[in-house]
């Protein structure tokens, strides 16, 4: 019965990508299945550029989402890249700014590891989606880490704990 059918529907894991972003205020059925993750501003994943004093100033998303992939992948100091990118420094969060990058980069391989070894998907959640976001760099990141370490997987096929795992989570469709 239906019981059945939703005790099915999270044995296997979701098609598409590894890992997407979703709204935790507006949940879609096809994420049904997936381990959720909160990655708003507050938590390590929380993007350290606000959108204005309030953060809902969409005016600022694009700048805001630019100075997060800036930080992330170039390592720099939250202020320098509001500063390069004219957002104000008061849009900058201090107590998330602190964090550097390699912080959340350990965060980053715990979810890599909860795909490849244990065959999950991943919905990063926040509030902006379907509106730009931060994590979806944070997303595509992640889905190319694992295709790759699912690919070595294979190549080494050597009994490891990612055999099974690849042949049960298939394909990013």
């Amino acid at each position: 019965g239906r019981r059945a059918e939703t005790r099915e529907r999270l044995r296997v894991p979701p098609k598409g990508d590894y890992v997407v972003v979703g709204n935790k205020r507006r949940p879609l059925e096809e994420h049904n299945g997936r381990i959720q993750i909160l990655a708003m501003r507050g938590t390590l994943f929380g993007n350290p550029f606000s959108m204005g004093m309030d953060g809902h100033d969409e005016t600022w998303r694009d700048c805001a989402c630019m100075c997060f992939k800036e930080w992330f992948d170039e390592g720099a100091d939250a202020y320098d890249v509001a500063r390069k990118h004219g957002l104000p420094l008061e849009f900058v969060h201090v107590s998330i700014a602190k964090v550097s990058p390699r912080d959340i980069e350990a965060e980053l391989k715990a979810v890599e590891r909860m795909v490849v070894e244990l065959g999950l998907r991943v919905v990063l959640l926040c509030c902006c989606v379907p509106a730009p976001c931060h994590l979806e760099h944070l997303a595509a990141l992640l889905n190319v880490r694992v295709v790759t370490a699912l690919a070595e997987c294979d190549s080494t096929n050597d009994g490891g704990a990612c055999d099974d795992v690849a042949v049960a989570a298939g394909a990013v469709a």
